[in-house]
């Protein structure tokens, strides 16, 4: 009996041990998901809070074995700060901590909440098995729902509510079966609205919204 119940665990890891696991291919498919992050604020100048949470949907089709258009709704907190000090060159400050840079009549700062919509194209190569990598870029449109200026020496009544910036990123997906992936991406956001400049001593710096993103994401094919 030992014999028998031995040889037939033998026998069966064998068998799973030979099992191959098929390549997934997702051209043709439309995957739907969520994702979570951490965010940073990467345009906040002096050690200010910068971390917040993410949050998001997806939507993705894949017209290619490597390729294919996503497109994600966000929210997500952004911001902007700077010294515009008259001949001080860029952000060139004569202050040793936070506290005095935010009590400078020359301190300017923006805070935002954003309704984030990029569409990017998406390149997905493999790696091992159903472990892929992947790179994509494209443009992202800003919806600020709310946006607070403390500014001490720049005019900021004509800054847009709504603009578009760019949108890099990379990271991993696996596909646990036909039906479910998972991902890591890491991604950033840059140029788009300009929030101020600071004088130069050969040319004005402008100072955009960015952003530096870790994303942990699930999605479904239908």
């Amino acid at each position: 009996m030992k014999k028998s119940v031995y040889y037939l665990l033998i026998t069966s890891f064998c068998a799973f041990s030979q099992t191959k696991i098929k390549p997934i291919n997702p051209k043709g498919k439309w995957y739907f998901g969520a994702e979570i992050g951490q965010n940073t604020v990467a345009s906040f100048g002096y050690d200010e809070g910068n971390k917040s949470i993410s949050i998001g949907g997806i939507a993705e089709y894949y017209f290619d074995k490597h390729w294919s258009v996503q497109g994600r709704i966000k929210y997500m907190k952004t911001g902007v700060s700077f010294i515009n000090q008259p001949g001080s060159g860029w952000n060139f400050v004569l202050v040793k901590t936070t506290q005095d840079v935010a009590s400078s009549s020359f301190y300017n700062r923006f805070d935002g909440q954003t309704i984030v919509i990029p569409i990017d194209l998406k390149w997905e190569y493999r790696i091992y098995k159903n472990l892929h990598g992947s790179i994509k870029t494209g443009p992202a449109l800003n919806i600020e729902t709310k946006s607070t200026y403390n500014y001490g020496n720049v005019n900021y009544d004509t800054f847009s509510k709504t603009f578009v910036n760019m949108n890099f990123g990379y990271g991993f997906n696996y596909y646990l079966s036909k039906k479910y992936c998972v991902g890591l991406d890491i991604e950033y956001y840059f140029l788009g609205d300009s929030k101020g400049t600071t004088s130069g001593f050969l040319w004005n710096e402008t100072h955009y919204a960015t952003n530096y993103l870790v994303n942990l994401q699930l999605k479904y094919h239908f």
